[in-house]
């Protein structure tokens, strides 16, 4: 009994992610690193500008004069965008977990869409997440990317057997 549990491997998943596309790779003990799913969000290409459809309102100065401001969003369309992208994905990461599709996870994205998608995640599916790895590694074959992630985690956090 003590060789399957020194053999075993729990299923892990990597998510790549940006404002763009999400990447996800598994890995188990009789599979290593392979491709799961693409999600993409084909408006987050998109600039700015061609995301907000007209000028904001306009509103007079409360001090009477004629000034007048411009009304600001409280976030920029793609700030918006990204949230509800960040959604999805743990929505897809949290239908997987019911489903029991990893054990572990692995987050990898730059900080501020990381951030956004720790926020999306609900507690069951954080608790999950083994290593963050706060860059983004979306370009490159998927053996360069898998280099990349294992280089990237440092010794203190552990080692992933891939």
């Amino acid at each position: 009994m003590n060789n399957k549990i020194s053999s075993y491997r729990p299923v892990t998943w990597f998510v790549l992610a940006n404002r763009v596309e999400s990447v996800i790779y598994a890995d188990k003990k009789n599979k290593p690193f392979f491709f799961i799913e693409r999600l993409e969000n084909k408006e987050g290409k998109k600039m700015e500008s061609e995301l907000v459809s007209d000028r904001e309102g306009r509103i007079g100065s409360s001090a009477g004069n004629t000034i007048r401001h411009g009304l600001e969003p409280k976030e920029s369309k793609h700030e918006h965008l990204a949230k509800l992208f960040a959604k999805r994905i743990a929505d897809y990461l949290e239908r997987a977990a019911t489903e029991k599709k990893y054990e572990q996870l692995v987050l990898v994205a730059g900080p501020r869409f990381l951030g956004l998608l720790r926020s999306a995640l609900k507690p069951n599916t954080i608790g999950f997440i083994t290593h963050e790895i706060k860059r983004e590694f979306l370009q490159g074959s998927d053996a360069e990317i898998k280099k990349l992630i294992i280089n990237a985690i440092p010794q203190s956090e552990g080692h992933l057997n891939l």
